[in-house]
């Protein structure tokens, strides 16, 4: 709208009476309004009702409110006249707009959906296959650089990234494996967009191999079938490179007998990278079922009724590309169909998002004071003191972790010394929080953090009473390497080291 009259009849603080601000009730306006469009044409209308956010609303945003309310189109100018605050509920116009600025939540609507991010984070120099290189993120243009080109007071960042296709998360197309299959742009978007999936779950069986008899009770037709090892819980730690779960060849054969749509894998390989054939990509990709590779949180999935989507850009004369893969669930807030008959609900609770905030030298007292109560509350031999936790900030990197506002852990890594490679990791997480994914995330943040100070052997220690943590350790590759008690103390520590793992080949 290009302009607004002068003669409206004076402000909205002379109709009226009484408070303007809005603050002892809702407001509406009545007002006469004229219409202009910009294609010829125009539209009057009398004593029409507004809802508005406020009685002292000005004339130019009441008129913005009138034709986002009717949704009128090609609008040039619109006169407002003879307007008049009116104290009563509102009844909901659609004009109506938050004062408050910046992104509002997405419209959900009817059938609202909740989504789970199912993808890696992918980082400067990060290991997703052992042997292949990591990405190489920089920048193409510099925000000082760019200074010189836009006008005083705007700035951007132009990014570059090199890395291998088989970076993070990704999706393998037939012509991974064949040279004639459908490469990236070639391979129909239904394929991997929208998919009806279904989970099946494999973890803690005790055997690498997923075969036949595991799919058997799923009905994969037409669907994207995600097959949950738990192996991503081993990501950003030499564990994840070796020994992984993988999927047989006779599994492979009834996936594509049955007509599964899309096989994706938490695990490093859909292959035993052990059997130079690869049956798995072999038999899969032949079929035109493409593969995805490397997922993670499988365990925040129900079993059925989720639509999956793991998009890459449409490259010509590519045949594998990172994916940023989700799901869709319906936010009925209905969680029950998330565990399986006869599992442990804690283990498979879906994980709320976590705002780990990295503490150091310059933390505030309360931030300090928050990581000493998770500390002195999971080690109670060995009580921290304020001045205690800001000296380990000026020399460890420290990290609280919070759900949803509420404390829930935190987190410290001892980086290497100057005479060896060695870190120690150790995240904790409150009693009442535990079962919840919450270790899992710190765990990884924290290993992850260690191999950016180049650990190249990462240690953790565990009071041997806190059966979750010693638990937790051993069950993520960790050993005993020692235990001790320190002078006075009656429970002793118990140091691990992470198990040593062998490189693999190329996938």
């Amino acid at each position: 709208m290009s302009e607004h009259s002068d003669d409206q009849g004076g402000s909205a603080a002379q109709h009226g009476d009484g408070d303007r601000s809005g603050t002892g009730g809702q407001w509406r306006i009545r007002f006469d309004a004229e219409v202009v469009f910009g294609n010829g044409g125009g539209l009057e209308t009398r004593g029409f009702l507004l809802d508005v956010p406020d009685a002292e609303i000005g004339d130019g945003e009441l008129a913005e409110s009138f034709v986002r309310h009717l949704g009128l189109l090609m609008v040039d100018k619109v006169h407002i006249r003879s307007r008049e605050a009116v104290r009563e509920p509102h009844k909901g116009s659609r004009g109506v707009t938050d004062t408050a600025g910046g992104p509002r939540e997405p419209v959900r609507g009817k059938g609202a959906r909740r989504i789970v991010d199912l993808s890696h984070t992918i980082r400067h120099g990060m290991t997703t296959y052992p042997g292949l290189p990591g990405p190489e993120i920089g920048e193409h243009l510099t925000r000082d650089a760019s200074r010189e080109v836009y006008a005083p007071g705007t700035e951007f960042a132009i990014g570059r990234i090199s890395m291998v296709s088989n970076t993070g998360t990704y999706l393998d197309s037939p012509f991974h494996r064949f040279g004639a299959g459908h490469d990236l742009a070639a391979l129909p978007i239904d394929r991997f967009t929208d998919l009806d999936g279904v989970v099946v779950r494999v973890q803690d069986t005790g055997s690498r191999a997923v075969d036949r008899k595991a799919l058997l009770p799923y009905d994969v037709s037409g669907r994207a079938v995600l097959i949950h090892t738990g192996w991503d819980r081993h990501w950003g730690t030499d564990r994840y490179g070796h020994g992984h779960p993988y999927l047989t060849a006779e599994a492979v054969a009834l996936l594509v007998e049955r007509g599964a749509a899309l096989v994706g894998i938490d695990s490093l390989n859909i292959d035993d990278t052990d059997d130079g054939t690869r049956p798995a990509h072999t038999g899969l990709l032949a079929a035109g079922i493409p593969v995805v590779e490397h997922l993670r949180g499988l365990d925040r999935l129900p079993p059925r009724g989720f639509r999956f989507h793991a998009a890459p850009p449409a490259v010509e004369g590519m045949g594998t590309f990172p994916v940023r893969a989700y799901a869709l669930l319906d936010d009925d807030g209905d969680t029950d169909d998330v565990h399986e008959p006869g599992a442990d609900p804690a283990q498979a609770a879906p994980m709320t998002d976590l705002d780990i905030r990295r503490l150091d030298a310059t933390a505030s007292d309360e931030d300090l004071e928050a990581w000493r109560y998770v500390h002195n509350t999971v080690i109670p031999p060995h009580q921290l003191s304020l001045d205690d936790v800001r000296q380990r900030a000026a020399r460890n990197d420290l990290a609280l972790a919070y759900a949803d506002g509420v404390l829930v852990g935190n987190s410290t890594v001892r980086p290497p010394g100057p005479d060896t490679a060695t870190a120690v990791v150790i995240a904790r997480v409150l009693a009442e929080h535990r079962g919840r994914g919450f270790g899992e995330r710190l765990y990884e943040r924290a290993v992850r953090r260690a191999r950016e100070l180049d650990a190249r052997v990462i240690e953790t220690c565990v009071l041997a009473s806190n059966e979750d943590g010693l638990r937790f350790a051993l069950g993520h590759g960790f050993v005993e390497t020692e235990r001790y008690l320190l002078d006075g103390d009656t429970i002793p520590y118990i140091d691990l080291r992470l198990e040593e793992t062998v490189p693999g080949d190329t996938p």
